[in-house]
């Protein structure tokens, strides 16, 4: 039985609708902007999960930790603290027992009765039934900071358990998100029913958007946000970086500079992307690939500009103009496939094209891959401008869910990427590039046709597309060269349009570019490709 004794719990569309009103009308916050804000991200591995670990052992002991990081930002000055997805570990345990770590939903304005903050031991070990709430709302007051938490909550009123994130401003409840798009833990965890645009005004003036995870390869609800007019975004997560991105650091950057925004990211996983980016640039941020990435802890503490108009642009989508080109003569890679994986809810295998690069070499491929009804096809060219000592694939992935837990909250993703080699000539796995990885492989020209079809197009769901590249000499410092584009395809479409970025010096394309190929730079490449999802 779960306890609601500190918690009013109100319907999820009343706390969307009315939540920055009642939260001004009762804390009366009024602040202006700053030149800057300075943050403070977590890597956080959650730690005290093992068999026979209680609940309360998991979250106590992870509880425990997140009240150093609280001193730690108070001491170097920091205004916002933000926790990473799933710190305190409820996406760690199993999916059937996850439920065992959610908590009631708070209230917006709800704020911890000040006698469970008057002490670390009461606020960190309370006993209210709302431990995560407690706690941020008491370390927010105390350490006179404004506080982003993550937990698994339940929701009395839509009968559903939820991945939030609760934003806490001098301790009350400013905004909850729920996280919009579900992959891997249905049918234990809800989406809602549209994505959840929700918004944070900072106790410093400043507008947050928030989003989590899975949710960034979406194009909502962050466009949503940017055309009202934020800037800032919060972005804890649970990813880890691997084809065909080199590290979510990267993406976020890239994603940064198209639209000209600011991110700030926190991650429970030692490849994430924990630190800032301003309109493309890399602030201080966490190394991306940790000796030990599964037991990380740290913190980084950045001031981060204040921009003071959005640049928010729509991706537009163009017609694919390759009727009576011819391509280049070209040599075919080897066929291989890997696959399939062993994985207890997705279900994927994927054909390849191998090759050993050889300068001055224009290699082709053709590739076609079909998984439960879902079909897509790549074919293109691209030329080698070096020589390489490793063995190279270009693959055609496809991740679904497995048809015994295929849920409404689950997601088809699409991946056509050029990637190093590994199990070759058994095989072929898509490597994600290791600290310390260096890569020999540089790219001029590329053209590249991507088809989905079947439950694709015959869907009514949008698919969202992104064409990505990625340069080792790029990152992590000056990843905001990597721009990242989205757009968002419907049945009608798929066929027929694309994706493409203004800047043709520096991604591969979502169908083809036009006849004038474009060169891509001649520069250390970790790999390209096209990522698409569709809910289903």
């Amino acid at each position: 039985t779960v306890s609601v004794l500190y918690c009013v719990v109100f319907p999820m569309w009343l706390r969307r609708a009315f939540g920055t009103i009642v939260l001004f009308a009762v804390l009366g916050v009024a602040a202006a902007e700053t030149s800057t804000y300075r943050v403070a991200s977590l890597m956080h591995t959650p730690v005290g999960i093992h068999l026979g670990a209680t609940v309360r052992s998991i979250i106590d002991g992870n509880l425990e930790l997140y009240y150093g990081y609280a001193v730690d930002a108070q001491s170097a000055g920091a205004q916002l603290l933000l926790y990473p997805e799933s710190g305190t570990g409820f996406l760690q345990v199993p999916p059937p027992d996850l439920r065992l770590l959610c908590e009631p939903t708070p209230a917006i304005g709800f704020t911890a009765d000040q006698s469970l903050c008057n002490s670390t031991e009461k606020f960190v070990n309370n006993a209210t039934g709302m431990i995560h709430s407690v706690f941020a709302s008491c370390a927010s007051r105390t350490m006179g900071i404004d506080v982003v938490i993550n937990f698994c909550a339940y929701d009395a009123y839509d009968r559903a358990y939820y991945n939030v994130d609760v934003a806490f401003a001098a301790g009350a409840v400013g905004a909850v998100y729920v996280k919009s798009h579900i992959t891997g833990t249905g049918p234990y965890l809800s989406q809602p029913w549209r994505p959840d645009a929700v918004t944070f005004k900072s106790s410093f003036g400043v507008t947050f958007g928030m989003f989590t995870c899975y949710d960034f390869w979406f194009a909502e609800p962050q466009n949503e946000e940017m055309r009202a007019g934020v800037r800032d975004f919060l972005f804890p997560s649970e990813m880890a970086s691997g084809p065909p991105f080199f590290t979510v650091t990267a993406a976020a950057a890239g994603w940064s500079h198209l639209h000209g925004i600011n991110v700030v990211g926190s991650a429970s996983f030692g490849t994430g992307f924990v630190g800032a980016v301003t309109n493309g640039t890399v602030l201080d941020v966490f190394p991306p690939m940790p000796a030990n990435f599964t037991n990380a802890h740290a913190m980084v503490v950045n001031d981060v500009p204040t921009l003071r108009k959005s640049t928010f642009t729509r991706a537009a989508a163009v017609v694919d103009d390759t009727v009576g080109d011819v391509a280049p003569a070209s040599v075919p890679a080897d066929r291989c496939t890997y696959g399939p994986a062993q994985n207890s809810f997705l279900n994927f295998t994927y054909p390849c094209n191998a090759f050993k690069p050889v300068a001055g070499t224009v290699y082709s491929f053709s590739l076609h891959n079909e998984v439960d009804g879902y079909s897509m096809s790549c074919n293109g060219t691209f030329t080698v401008a070096s020589t390489s000592n490793d063995t190279w694939m270009f693959g055609a992935i496809l991740v679904v869910p497995e048809p015994s837990v295929s849920t409404p909250t689950s997601a088809a993703t699409s991946m056509c990427l050029l990637s190093r080699c590994t199990s070759y000539p058994s095989g072929c796995m898509a490597e994600s590039p290791l600290l310390g990885w260096d890569t020999d492989l540089q790219v001029g020209s590329v053209r590249v046709t991507t088809r989905l079809a079947g439950k694709f197009a015959s869907s009514s769901a949008p698919v969202t597309v992104y064409p990505i590249a990625v340069w080792s000499d790029r990152l992590p410092g000056t990843a905001h060269s990597i721009p990242v584009q989205q757009t968002v395809l419907n049945r009608t479409q798929l066929s027929t349009r694309a994706s493409r970025d203004s800047d043709r010096s520096t991604v591969a394309f979502m169908s083809t570019t036009s006849k004038a190929a474009p060169v891509l730079r001649t520069e250390k490449l970790w790999s390209f490709g096209v990522y698409a999802d569709q809910l289903v």
